[in-house]
């Protein structure tokens, strides 16, 4: 059932697709691990226990374990996290006051109630955002977190990090005197960009500086870029936080899969090469 939800998000097939593609393609079914004389669970099979996993956190658990087998292979390099944050938009319009109330007393699963509202660069935008912190080198992602569009990127920075990096790196959205400190304390390389504030313009050194981050910082935005243009995560469909995070967390565990893939192809062709 899991490598059913895998093939679906690689594909970015519907349920009543999942199943038919399960039935029709023999390569689906060998992945799946399902006999040719077994019955191919119906679309409904896969929305309950897509549904079950993600009400009972179990999406994390999984995370976690393919994470951990990733690292057990030596791909995570631990040198350091790029945190960073996406705004995934809803698919549902904003709700008025008024229709909010009303949804309480008599709640549609058609309408996404969950989503709130954010601004950036002057555009308003309803959803929710999507956290990861990724690897510095395989740009895998080690931690992820997901909120509603309101609150501030920073307030995930702690849960984005896995306390084993050698440097942390993010945009100027998470800078912290606190987190500053302690890097120094631990002899963490402290990458966040600096960031200007009103009578206080950055100086050349910064500026400087700045540059030099972000061509670390960027390599968050790969794995953005795949999470909504390959797995389906470019708007919120589902009409609820908790599927749409199921959604985001699987699209996740798909980079990190396709990732790890070539990233392991990579090192095996560099380390044969750095020993002679």
């Amino acid at each position: 059932m899991i490598r059913g939800l895998f093939l679906q998000h690689l594909y970015q097939l519907s349920d009543p697709q999942l199943e038919d593609q399960l039935i029709d393609r023999l390569s689906f079914r060998r992945f799946a691990g399902l006999p040719l004389e077994q019955q191919v669970p119906d679309f409904s099979t896969f929305w309950r226990f897509r549904q079950a996993l993600a009400e009972g956190g179990h999406l994390e658990d999984l995370f976690r374990e393919v994470t951990g087998q990733l690292e057990a292979k030596g791909l995570i390099l631990k040198r350091g996290t790029v945190v960073d944050a996406t705004i995934i938009e809803s698919a549902g319009r904003p709700l008025s006051d008024e229709a909010r109330e009303e949804l309480e007393q008599d709640p549609s699963s058609q309408i996404d109630t969950d989503a709130d509202s954010t601004q950036k660069g002057g555009t308003h935008y309803l959803g929710y955002k999507g956290h990861i912190g990724v690897d510095v080198g395989s740009k895998l992602i080690r931690r992820v977190s997901f909120t509603e569009a309101s609150p501030h990127d920073s307030t995930q920075l702690e849960t984005l990090l896995s306390g084993d990096e050698r440097a942390i790196f993010g945009d100027k959205a998470y800078p912290s005197r606190d987190l500053k400190l302690r890097c120094r304390k631990e002899g963490i390389y402290y990458g966040i960009l600096d960031k200007a504030y009103r009578n206080r313009p950055l100086s050349g050194s910064q500026k400087r500086r700045n540059t030099r981050k972000r061509r670390v910082r960027r390599y968050g935005e790969h794995p953005f870029s795949a999470i909504k243009q390959r797995y389906g995560m470019a708007v919120a469909t589902a009409k609820t936080k908790i599927r749409n995070k199921a959604q985001f967390i699987m699209a996740a565990l798909c980079w990190n899969i396709e990732r790890s893939i070539s990233w392991a192809k990579k090192e095996w062709k560099v380390t044969p090469a750095a020993a002679t």
